[in-house]
C-alpha cells in the first residue's frame, strides 16, 4: 500500500517537468464539450411530511392572510373542506408501511395493510371580518355524556359559540364554515 502513495512524496510543484503541461494528442478531446451545460432532468416527485411523535391534540392552522402585489394584507375567504375524522397513518414515521391511499380506492385498501391512526375533530375556529379586524367564533363538539345530561334527545353534538350567543348546529352547517383553525384529538 505504501508504494501506491510514494509518488506523492516525489512531487515537487517547482519542478520544470510537471505532467500537467502535457499536450493531448489525437482527436479525442473536444473543447466544446467542456462548456456545455446538460439539460435539466425532469422527474416526478412527491413532497411529504413525516412526523415521529403524534400529539394527543393536533391543531391545524389555515393560513388565510397573504400580501398583494402592492403590499396590502388580504384575507383569503376560500372554503377548505375538512373531515370530521382524520387518518394520519401516511404522516406517521412509526408505522411499518406507508400506503399510497391517494392512488387507491378505499375498497382496495386491505384492513390488515392499513392500520388507521384516527383523530376526531373537536373544535373549529372561524374568523369573520377582513385582514385588519374581525371577530372569532368557535364551533365545539359536545361529549356524548354532557349532551345526554344537559339536552336529552338533542339532534346534534356540535355547538356554535360566540360572545353573546350559543346554539346547537349540525355537522352539515359546520363543514360549510371557513375554518381558521382545526383542533383534532387522538382517539
Amino acid at each position: 500500500m505504501q508504494q501506491r502513495f510514494d509518488f506523492l512524496i516525489n512531487i515537487n510543484p517547482d519542478d520544470e517537468h510537471n505532467d500537467d503541461d502535457e499536450e493531448i494528442e489525437g482527436n479525442d478531446f473536444d473543447p466544446q464539450q467542456c462548456t456545455m451545460i446538460p439539460e435539466p432532468l425532469k422527474v416526478d416527485y412527491e413532497k411529504r411530511l413525516i412526523v415521529t411523535r403524534l400529539p394527543p391534540i393536533l391543531c391545524l392552522h389555515v393560513k388565510r392572510l397573504h400580501y398583494s402585489s402592492d403590499y396590502q394584507m388580504i384575507k383569503c375567504n376560500q372554503h377548505i373542506a375538512f373531515p370530521e375524522y382524520l387518518d394520519v397513518n401516511k404522516l406517521y414515521a412509526g408505522c411499518d408501511k406507508h400506503i399510497d391511499t391517494v392512488s387507491k380506492d378505499v375498497e382496495e385498501i386491505d384492513a390488515d395493510e392499513h392500520k388507521r391512526i384516527l383523530y376526531r375533530l373537536v373544535s373549529v375556529i372561524e374568523h369573520h371580518g377582513n385582514a385588519n379586524s374581525g371577530h372569532y367564533i368557535t364551533y365545539r363538539r359536545i361529549s356524548e355524556q354532557a349532551l345526554q345530561a344537559s339536552l336529552p334527545g338533542a339532534p346534534s353534538n356540535w355547538v356554535y359559540i360566540s360572545d353573546e350567543k350559543s346554539c346547537q348546529i349540525s355537522w352539515k352547517d359546520l363543514r360549510n364554515c371557513n375554518a381558521y383553525m382545526l383542533v383534532y384529538e387522538a382517539i
